[in-house]
This record gives C-alpha cells, sequence and structure tokens, in this order.
C-alpha cells in the first residue's frame, strides 16, 4: 500500500507540468496535451511488458493535475 502510494506521489509532478504547461495567458492547450498523450502511451507500453500496474502511475499524474489546477485557480501559483 506504502508503494503505491509512493509511486502515485512521485507522479504527481507530471500532472502539474502538464496544467504548467496548458495554463494562461501564454500556454496552449496543445502542448499539455501533447504531454498527457506520450505520458499515457509510455505507461501502457510499460504495463504490458513490466505488468507493473501502470494505473497507478497514471493516477498519480491525475491527481498532480487537479491539484496544480486547483492552487492556479485560487491564485497560489501561477501559469505561463
Amino acid at each position: 500500500m506504502l508503494e503505491r502510494i509512493w509511486r502515485a506521489v512521485l507522479h504527481a509532478p507530471i500532472g502539474a507540468i502538464i496544467i504548467f504547461v496548458a495554463s494562461p495567458p501564454r500556454g496552449d492547450w496543445f502542448y499539455g496535451f501533447a504531454i498527457l498523450a506520450l505520458f499515457i502511451f509510455y505507461e501502457k507500453n510499460e504495463d504490458k511488458w513490466l505488468r507493473d500496474r501502470a494505473w497507478i502511475d497514471v493516477f498519480g499524474a491525475i491527481c498532480g493535475a487537479v491539484i496544480y489546477a486547483i492552487l492556479l485557480k485560487v491564485g497560489v501559483v501561477y501559469g505561463m
């Protein structure tokens, strides 16, 4: 259980980076989407060969994206 939490925490910055890249005023949603698509492709491929429950990594990235989006909306952090 602790390993799952640690893996999710390690992948949270990827989600934050996706939101940061796609955030206004100069952000472009295309780059955020491209990073997201590449990350999911990588994780699916990794899970296919290693069977390491890649959904945990994707879950961590989603959590990071949601947390960063909330902080961005509230004004605690800023976009590009």
